[in-house]
């Protein structure tokens, strides 16, 4: 909730696309991949899209992927970074929009073997669905010390029971492969026992006012794999634009996810500018052309990073991410903020297609 807001704030303000405006609907699936798929049918049915967007869930996405693929509906940018959005071969109508979960557990190795010690410890809590397991795959592969690692239930109220068993590990280093809920109540779990290791968690769980305001400062130190600049970064230029638009719509820019929502705004927006440059204009095939063609810089992304992908060549768009550790808020100030830990890590172009 909050991201179609955000992305509908952006658009509404923006120029129009090849003399047309964008028109956001959207509808609530609860999590729930059966709703999921009848909203989407009812879309369909009543709204005739052009495109769909930014669908949060894996489980919720793959329920869809076939009939929005039948349908030769674009099915751009997924909220999910399961890796096998990135198939234009089996399916050319779908691309995923964050960093794949395998290349960002492939990070959270390196860095724990590069900056913490081959000889740390690690213990891991994976969330038990598709989300989840993506990451666990890449970790169980990965030349580091695991010497715990538990699954939860989505559905469970808390992930406390979960925690427990892995803080009985005494292990230098958490992995936290989950997202929503679970991602500040581990870290109110980890602040509140006598555990005290290197906490890293996934970027989906990156936005500050969303996941570490409520439990301040049990979010200290923790580190994140970044892929786009913060609500918080008042001095950059694009982020106050971002702001700004979201102020005219009457939303707070540091509350919930509508500032998530604005960045992913600009990627369509820059995808839809860029179908619409060619022969025939904005139509759904030059759409899917700019998509698996894509080459340009969200103002929100890391300075450095681009979005590019080529086909069955590179079938990722988001490639570039830099680690952060959560400082909170000092006197006087409301949110917390990030410090970069490192330079950028750009791996553009090397990740290659699902499968491939």
């Amino acid at each position: 909730g909050g991201l179609d807001d955000g992305m509908r704030a952006w658009f509404d303000q923006m120029e129009p696309i090849d003399g047309r405006t964008i028109n956001l609907e959207s509808a609530d699936d609860a999590y729930d991949p059966a709703r999921t798929l009848s909203n989407v049918e009812d879309a369909i049915e009543t709204s005739e899209p052009f495109a769909m967007t930014y669908m949060v869930g894996t489980a919720n996405v793959l329920a869809i992927r076939d009939l929005t693929g039948d349908e030769c509906i674009p099915q751009l940018f997924n909220s999910t970074g399961f890796p096998a959005w990135g198939d234009p071969t089996n399916y050319p109508w779908t691309i995923g929009g964050l960093l794949g979960y395998n290349t960002e557990a492939d990070l959270w190795c390196t860095y724990i073997n590069e900056e913490i010690g081959e000889d740390a410890t690690v213990a891991a809590l994976f969330m038990d669905n598709d989300f989840g397991l993506a990451y666990e795959e890449t970790v169980n592969e990965c030349d580091i010390d695991l010497i715990e690692s538990v699954r939860h239930d989505p559905a469970a109220p808390d992930v406390t029971d979960e925690i427990t068993t892995l803080a009985s590990s005494n292990a230098d280093v958490v992995l936290l492969g989950t997202t929503g809920a679970p991602c500040p109540q581990s870290m109110a779990a980890i602040a509140q026992s006598s555990w005290d290791p290197t906490v890293i968690m996934s970027n989906t769980c990156q936005g500050i006012a969303t996941y570490f305001a409520p439990v301040d400062p049990a979010g200290d130190g923790v580190l994140v794999a970044a892929t786009a600049k913060e609500a918080g970064e008042l001095e950059d230029e694009d982020v106050m634009a971002a702001r700004e638009a979201l102020e005219a719509a009457g939303l707070n820019p540091d509350e919930g996810s509508f500032y998530t929502g604005v960045i992913f705004g600009h990627t369509v927006e820059q995808t839809l500018r860029q179908a619409a440059e060619m022969e025939g204009g904005l139509n759904r095939i030059n759409l899917m052309r700019a998509v698996w063609n894509a080459d340009f810089t969200n103002p929100l992304g890391l300075e450095g990073g681009t979005y590019q992908t080529d086909g069955t060549n590179d079938s990722f768009l988001v490639e570039a991410a830099q680690f952060v550790r959560y400082a909170p808020p000092a006197d006087g100030e409301e949110l917390g903020r990030y410090e970069p830990v490192g330079d950028i890590i750009n791996i553009e172009g090397e990740t290659g297609t699902f499968g491939g």
